[in-house]
């Protein structure tokens, strides 16, 4: 669902508010579409460059020019620089950054069209922001203080630079609030070099690695509580074995574990540890439950909420919820695992055998149909399952005979070739809105009534509520991009 560009102008064509004619259908919903902020794509744009926003309202990509490239944010070019890295948005939308090399060669970030600090090289491939968009910081080599022919890393913050370390990672981590940070440094030479956390600019204990060797990334190593007054984080002992760190204390030493997760109300912890050949789950400092051949990701639910997570044992897999088993599956989505916004409901995806289909969601332990899919990408992991803001609304996408269809509350909608978007938006009153393919176009769709048809939806554009019943997606039909936004009103 993408179009082909020809050859345009690269000024933007500013469109306020552009009247789209008003789209009805049967039953007691009629939509209302507006076109706004229509933009010209710039052509010599890089396809592959193109981002969203998170809540859907702006776009950027990178476009050539004299021999060089701009960053081209919601249809308005920037200043020309020799190399444009990828744009980032913060994840309310309202920033933008992205790495530039001038053709002096040396390099800066740029937030929101303004020029930082310039550096011989920046590490981090990406701008970090703060959760609330306020706060924003990434790695870059400085001189070293001891030796100034030679360079440091440095994580640099707000603008200014930190204390130099001799590495330190591109990935930091700002608590909820963006009042802490916390990143990864290391030091010293060969055997005893060390790697260590750095918590509000104080230096952690030295390990051999931070992040687990057997089971994960850097970038889930480390955890905020959402209170900010506790951390964690998995680690590699010089001697050997692997052990959780929270707040500044070590837990026992396993054969593996994983980066622990903290609960919402900040009280409690969890992680999964290797205990000879078996995976066990560590709850606040104490094991817990059966062992396993395998667990995977670990959920709090909300406040006091029990912890979930699906466990393996031999072929069969079972997601535990409070510390009880449920059913024996041949397969559960390890990552698809939600709590209702009351934490009184859980649901998952499971299938019967080894490998899908039939697939379908369990909800509170009892299944709910037998699809070929349920809008699940099982090589990520992640599902399309929804829950209203009561907790009692719920809402997925599944396929049947080859057609797409959005299920609410248990219902079949209307089949469609394909739903570019797969997790639904649920509005602050119910209302249920997402994007489908119907034949060669793209209609919008809320409580089952459609827009007019459109092009294409921008890839990897969400559909998202921007109002107590509106909501919009960006729309790219041929050399335009723009966004719809839709009005929901009852008959």
């Amino acid at each position: 669902m993408t179009c082909k560009l020809k050859g345009v102008h690269w000024w933007a064509l500013l469109v306020a508010v552009a009247p789209v004619a008003a789209w009805g259908g049967e039953g007691k919903t009629r939509l209302e579409v507006r076109e706004v902020e229509a933009h010209e794509i710039d052509p010599g744009i890089d396809p592959e460059s193109l981002v969203v926003s998170p809540d859907g309202m702006r776009f950027a990509y990178i476009a050539k020019r004299d021999g060089g490239a701009v960053a081209v944010v919601d249809g308005k070019p920037g200043t020309r620089y020799a190399v444009v890295a990828p744009i980032a948005f913060s994840p309310d939308g309202k920033r933008y950054a992205y790495k530039a090399t001038r053709d002096d060669h040396r390099w800066t970030f740029v937030v929101d069209g303004k020029e930082g600090p310039l550096h011989g090289n920046v590490r981090s491939v990406t701008h970090t922001f703060s959760p609330d968009g306020s706060r924003t910081a990434y790695v870059a080599d400085v001189p070293d203080p001891k030796a100034p022919n030679r360079s440091q890393n440095a994580l640099i913050v707000d603008g200014v630079a930190g204390t130099p370390y001799k590495q330190v990672e591109g990935q930091p981590w700002f608590s909820h609030d963006a009042k802490r940070l916390a990143f990864v440094a290391g030091t010293g030479e060969g055997p005893a070099f060390r790697m260590f956390v750095v918590v509000d600019g104080v230096d952690g204990a030295g390990f051999r690695q931070i992040g687990s060797v057997l089971h994960e990334v850097r970038t889930k190593a480390f955890a905020w509580s959402p209170d900010a007054k506790h951390w964690g984080y998995s680690a590699v002992k010089a001697e050997g074995g692997e052990v959780v760190v929270v707040d500044g204390v070590e837990g026992a030493t396993y054969e593996g574990v994983r980066g622990p997760v903290l609960s919402p109300d900040g009280k409690r912890w969890a992680y999964p540890a290797l205990r000879k050949g078996k995976w066990i789950v560590v709850a606040s400092g104490q094991e817990t439950g059966k062992e396993y051949d395998e667990i995977g990701e670990l959920f709090f639910g909300p406040g006091p909420g029990s912890l979930a997570y699906a466990a393996r044992r031999g072929k069969v897999w079972v997601v535990v919820v409070g510390g009880v088993e449920g059913k024996e599956y041949g397969r559960v989505g390890t990552y698809s695992i939600r709590f209702s916004p009351d934490g009184t409901r859980v649901v998952y995806w499971a299938t019967s055998g080894p490998r899908p289909p039939p697939i379908f969601f369990v909800l509170d332990g009892v299944e709910l149909g037998a699809y070929e899919n349920v809008g699940a990408n099982r090589s990520f992991a992640w599902s399309s399952f929804s829950f209203g803001p009561d907790g009692k609304q719920t809402v997925f996408a599944g396929q049947r005979n080859g057609k797409w269809s959005m299920v609410t509350n248990g219902v079949e909608g209307t089949p469609y070739e394909a739903m570019p978007i797969f997790n639904p938006a649920i509005g602050p009153q119910g209302d249920v809105a997402y994007a489908a393919q119907k034949g060669d176009a793209l209609v919008l769709v809320g409580n089952g009534v459609e827009t007019q048809p459109f092009k294409a939806l921008l890839s990897t554009a969400p559909v998202r509520f921007h109002g107590p019943r509106s909501f919009h997606a960006l729309i790219r039909d041929g050399n335009r991009i723009f966004r719809a936004e839709v009005d929901i009103h009852d008959e």
